[in-house]
């Protein structure tokens, strides 16, 4: 049984202790900003090509803002209590990118397999920006090749 079952099971009394419920909405909440989160906008024909800047950062803006009036509304709702001070915590996008399909004269053996590649044309980063990666799974070394492999 998935833990989403056993909540959906045990609900009636989850939700009558508001202690429980609030520190399950809170960790709802951190997991989400725990996450890695990027968007990458194909901006193919959209209001993004013609006003980019202010369109997309507004945007991402209105994602932030979105998440973090949801989660202060809920608790505000479930303590009933009203907070005077509030955390102004990256809740949105870490990283947002906007891409586009461009014409970039490559290298004959390259092209045919880049050419549906779009190009990053706009990036907003919200810093600081930390990736750790949990594991590294790589092994071996890079061995140096003489010939191309896409040519053959």
């Amino acid at each position: 049984m998935s833990w989403c079952q056993r909540l959906w099971r045990g609900r009636r009394s989850f939700f009558r202790d508001r202690v429980l419920f609030n520190d399950f909405i809170e960790y709802i909440y951190n997991y989400w900003r725990n996450l890695q989160r990027l968007i990458v906008c194909d901006s193919v024909g959209d209001h993004f090509d013609k006003r980019p800047y202010h369109t997309f950062n507004q945007t991402i803006e209105h994602l932030t803002h979105l998440v973090r009036s949801t989660y202060r509304d809920v608790q505000e709702n479930i303590t009933g209590n009203h907070p005077r001070i509030y955390r102004q915590v990256r809740a949105g996008a870490e990283v947002a990118a906007i891409a586009l399909p461009r014409e970039v004269e490559y290298p004959a053996d390259y092209a045919r397999k880049l050419a549906h590649i779009s190009i990053i044309r706009q990036i907003l980063i919200y810093p600081p920006l930390i990736y750790n990666s949990g594991t590294n799974v790589r092994t071996g070394m890079f061995e140096r090749i003489d010939r191309n492999p896409w040519s053959i």
